[in-house]
């Protein structure tokens, strides 16, 4: 998953766009058949979400770049924090988006435990942006996926 977030990002290895975030999601659906077939509405939101990005969010050093479009999830944040934390929110709340149905489902399915370490696997998406690199945050992001997932399902 570090690999394929990497990929989602534009980086290597060069995976055409849109089929990426089909890929990046993929775990979700081969690895959480316990849902039985809601297993497919949650990898569709995921991919979904993946495909939202997460676009002036990214960089917490610097201020939102001037007629920049606002994300979908910035109706949830205040316009009173200062920039860097209205960025954070943006990337916690991206990331979350991208776990949250199959964190839904799992913990509707008796999964509570498995369900809560996958949402917090996508929250942890803010903290990945604070690598200098780009290209190592979405590494980082990737393997926070990977092992809410992993550790997901070891705790099933």
């Amino acid at each position: 998953m570090a690999i394929m977030s990497r990929a989602s990002g534009g980086g290597w290895p060069k995976i055409p766009y849109g089929l990426d975030q089909f890929i990046l999601a993929l775990p979700y659906l081969l690895f959480y058949s316990q849902i039985g077939l809601w297993v497919i509405p949650a990898y569709f939101s995921a991919v979904l979400a993946l495909r939202s990005g997460h676009g002036r969010g990214f960089d917490y050093h610097l201020p939102f770049k001037p007629g920049s479009e606002p994300e979908k999830v910035e109706i949830l944040i205040p316009d009173s924090l200062p920039v860097k934390y209205q960025k954070m929110l943006i990337m916690a709340l991206t990331g979350l988006a991208v776990t949250v149905l199959p964190a839904i489902l799992l913990v509707t399915h008796s999964f509570w435990l498995c369900g809560t370490v996958l949402a917090l696997s996508g929250a942890l998406k803010f903290a990945a942006y604070f690598l200098p690199r780009t290209d190592w945050a979405e590494l980082t992001r990737g393997l926070a996926l990977g092992c809410g997932v992993y550790f997901g399902l070891m705790l099933t």
